[in-house]
């Protein structure tokens, strides 16, 4: 049993909360190369840096991700140093800071990939995203958080702000793994070609209309995974809204029996927060 125990914060995920930009001196300095639609509402921006080999690492997969403010050149607001880092050009000019995860990284080529969700309503990291183009510049800070932890089989599950976590975790999978993976989004266009082990079964839920973190769709599913006996190792890795992962985290806990340390869940995001789904942790 694991109660009293509070839910993982986006600082556990994606390392400590951001420092004041007063303390921002330098960081790691990244260029836009290019962009993909993956689907109608997740775009992959692809980044150019050097000295990236600290942010090559499966523990730690998230990044924070500094932005231009509105109104700042979004190609010259750095001062670019040597060992690939950057300054803020102008001392008012205050970064946005989001945490997101490295989906994909190359750091003898100096490559690093973000996926975003896209929305009308979107964050500040969705709307930067929507709009990027080669040559914007960003800052990242880290790496921080965590993946999955060595087990015998995993449970893994999130809706589309955890996509890109999940698509890296599954990459990094052993090809003899077990586990499931569950992820909820919006509708059938959402899917992405995801190819996990032949031991780890992938189910896609499609809300089809209904709003996200409005159902109960993710929580439901992992209800009705068979879990193995409590002698296999098991981990359990969800990213979800705020009040999902609440239940979800209140089922492994107190029906499904797996071991607070056995577990990471994530509230990615809150409904009611104005821009909060984008892919950046709250």
């Amino acid at each position: 049993m694991c109660k009293g125990r509070p839910m993982a914060t986006p600082s556990d995920t994606a390392g400590d909360s951001p420092p004041a930009v007063a303390d921002l001196n330098r960081f790691t300095a990244l260029r836009v190369m290019g962009t993909q639609a993956l689907s109608p509402h997740m775009r992959r921006v692809r980044f150019a840096g050097s000295h990236l080999e600290a942010f090559a690492t499966e523990a730690h997969l998230h990044i924070g991700l500094l932005i231009p403010p509105p109104g700042a050149s979004r190609t010259e607001w750095l001062t670019l140093e040597s060992g690939g880092k950057a300054r803020v050009r102008q001392v008012d000019c205050k970064p946005v800071n989001r945490k997101y995860t490295i989906r994909a990284i190359d750091s003898v080529a100096g490559r690093i990939d973000i996926d975003f969700v896209l929305h009308d309503d979107g964050g500040p990291g969705g709307s930067w995203a929507a709009a990027a183009q080669p040559g914007d510049m960003v800052g990242i800070l880290g790496p921080g958080g965590r993946g999955l932890a060595p087990a015998d089989w995993h449970l893994i599950a999130g809706d589309e702000t955890a996509l890109p976590a999940i698509g890296r975790m599954i990459e990094a999978m052993a090809t003899d793994a077990h586990g499931q993976i569950v992820i909820e989004i919006a509708d059938a266009a959402e899917q992405q070609a995801l190819q996990p082990p032949p031991g780890v079964a992938l189910q896609w839920l499609h809300r089809d209309g209904a709003a996200a973190g409005t159902t109960e769709l993710l929580l439901n599913a992992i209800r009705a995974i068979s879990l193995p006996p409590n002698d296999i190792r098991r981990f359990a890795w969800v990213g979800a809204e705020f009040t999902a992962a609440q239940a979800i985290r209140d089922y492994l806990c107190k029906q499904a029996g797996i071991a607070r340390g056995d577990q990471l869940v994530v509230p990615y995001w809150r409904r009611g927060r104005a821009g909060a789904t984008d892919g950046s942790s709250v």
